[in-house]
């Protein structure tokens, strides 16, 4: 075999598969990141909202308190009877704004991973087209039409005893 022909028919369809490859992470690398980023900023917004709720909340119970120590005697008295169902009714807003809080977490790392796992599925497919492209052009240019019948047909029966075995 003469080395022009290893070259042309070996060695160069590697050589532009990796160029391919390589622009193609290189092209599809910068919107997938602004893709991801921008839903990361969305769920970092929303956790950002919930703490500073729970924050408005701490400040309006520190308020109560503080109104609450100003009052009369009377207001003491009646403060004592009611100090108990306070001290109940923070610990359960408290344990459902954590448990709010967790929650969203949770739910914006699934949003997350399922939005990185869609894009990587439809940046792989992408590529597969972009690749099955290129090779088609490429051996419709190197091959006439009847060895390029036998090639496909003997990779029609491989793929076909491929499903039937899987």
């Amino acid at each position: 075999m003469d080395t022009t022909h290893l070259f042309r028919d070996v060695i160069a369809p590697y050589i532009n598969l990796g160029i391919f490859l390589f622009l193609a992470v290189w092209l599809f690398k910068k919107p997938l990141k602004e893709m991801v980023g921008s839903r990361r900023e969305s769920f970092e917004k929303l956790l950002n909202e919930t703490k500073k709720a729970r924050v408005e909340a701490e400040n309006q119970q520190n308020e109560l308190t503080a109104k609450f120590d100003g009052m009369s005697d009377e207001i003491s008295r009646l403060r004592a009877e009611n100090q108990q169902l306070i001290v109940k009714e923070n610990a359960e807003a408290k344990a459902k704004a954590k448990e709010l809080a967790f929650h969203i977490e949770v739910e914006a790392k699934k949003l997350a991973a399922a939005e990185i796992k869609k894009a990587k599925e439809t940046l792989a497919l992408d590529i597969a087209a972009q690749l099955k492209s290129i090779v088609e052009s490429r051996i419709a240019a190197d091959v006439d039409a009847g060895v390029q019948h036998e090639i496909v047909s003997k990779k029609c029966a491989a793929i076909q005893s491929m499903t039937l075995e899987g």
